[in-house]
């Protein structure tokens, strides 16, 4: 052992050797605390919530299949059914939604039971499919064609929507489900209801009233409150109104006021199977579409067979919780058909497209004056000129 202790010049050496690698270590910690101070003022190392989030619901209004529109459906050769022809022109503005909607009007409830068109709407599941791959999420199932195929006819319709991952509001399986649907859409907490005034005149099976949600003013008040608290944004969808009327009736008005008023943010109204206007508060935290009209049907006539596809563009502020409806943009559309290798077809055209680049072969002069009353129609009936919130979609962006 060596003892350094005996040498006082070995001490001195020890000592200085001591003393240069505490300086060396102190000098190293204040390099990392230095280091450690630049990170923290270059910016925490995760991203911070944004400010506001914004959504876009694409809505329309009624999907129905009468017998002509079946019939143009079917392929003799396979024996099936498909619909995408019908829809394949305005599929591109239907998948911009981060959410797209519709009232289907009609049942999916399967061959055995007989398809057909009105009075009693049973239609090839294979709709299903169309609907989803042209960009449907979410479909409204409560109106009054939905107890067509009776209380089978609700189950199998819910039933074959899921099996092509389409979601629906309105109808119910089950005692025990809730009849109401919640779903977050870009940061954004919505909630969604829906309800009829009736079903042409049947009525629910006693114990099962469940089935479909009837336009209740007692229970709808009582589902409001269930999400309230729990959703940025409540849309409630109706199936009322007066057919073919252009105007919202006074019940119209005021359930629409009343619904308002207790937390519904948006109303989204159909039954009448034409347009009617657009409601929409100062602070564009409330609105109404009274009635959206036909989205594709073999109705006739300019104003059953003229609509509109809907694009509403929410903003939540993160900040404060605000919520407010920060454009209304209108997609005119009409239901145009013709006959093709002598079999009658109908197809969904976004009506300014049409006028603007004539790209249909389908569509001879005549079919022109008619587009052309059918956006006048649609521009006055919705909304002014001059309203700075609601106006018509650019089809350039397209």
């Amino acid at each position: 052992m060596i003892n350094y202790f005996s040498n006082p010049g070995k001490v001195i050496l020890l000592l200085v050797f001591l003393f240069l690698c505490l300086v060396g270590c102190g000098s190293q910690v204040s390099n990392n605390e230095e280091f450690l101070v630049q990170v923290n003022e270059s910016g925490p190392s995760q991203e911070t919530e944004p400010q506001e989030n914004v959504a876009t619901l694409v809505v329309v209004g009624d999907i129905m299949v009468h017998d002509t529109q079946i019939a143009q459906a079917y392929d003799s050769k396979t024996g099936t059914y498909n619909f995408d022809e019908s829809l394949s022109e305005v599929a591109s503005y239907l998948k911009e939604g981060d959410l797209t909607l519709g009232n289907l009007e009609t049942t999916l409830a399967g061959e055995d039971l007989q398809y057909s068109g009105y009075p009693q709407f049973n239609t090839p599941e294979s709709l299903a499919k169309t609907l989803k791959n042209v960009g449907f999420d979410l479909l409204f199932t409560a109106n009054n064609h939905t107890y067509d195929r009776r209380e089978l006819g609700v189950v199998r319709t819910i039933e074959n929507l899921k099996a092509y991952g389409l979601e629906s509001v309105g109808t119910r399986q089950a005692a025990e489900e809730e009849g109401l649907l919640l779903k977050e859409v870009n940061g954004i907490k919505m909630a969604f209801l829906a309800y009829t005034y009736g079903l042409n005149g049947f009525s629910l099976p006693e114990g099962k009233e469940y089935l479909v949600n009837l336009l209740e003013l007692e229970r709808i008040l009582s589902d409001i409150q269930k999400v309230r608290r729990q959703a940025d944004l409540v849309i409630c969808y109706l199936h009322f109104g007066q057919e073919y009327s252009n105007m919202p009736t006074d019940e119209q008005r005021k359930i629409v006021e009343l619904l308002c008023a207790e937390g519904v943010d948006i109303v989204l109204g159909s039954h009448p199977h034409v347009l009617q206007e657009i409601w929409l508060n100062e602070n564009r935290t409330k609105m109404a579409i009274y009635s959206m009209g036909n989205f594709v049907s073999s109705q006739k006539g300019l104003e059953r067979t003229t609509s509109a596809i809907f694009r509403i563009t929410i903003l939540k502020d993160n900040l404060t919780g605000k919520v407010e409806i920060k454009a209304v943009e209108y997609i005119p559309i009409y239901t145009q058909r013709y006959v093709e290798h002598n079999k009658l077809k109908f197809k969904v055209i976004p009506i300014s497209y049409a006028l603007r680049y004539r790209p249909y072969e389908f569509l001879e002069e005549k079919d022109y004056d008619t587009l052309e009353k059918a956006l006048k129609h649609v521009q006055e009936t919705i909304a002014p000129p001059s309203s700075e919130v609601i106006k018509e979609y650019e089809v350039d962006m397209i």
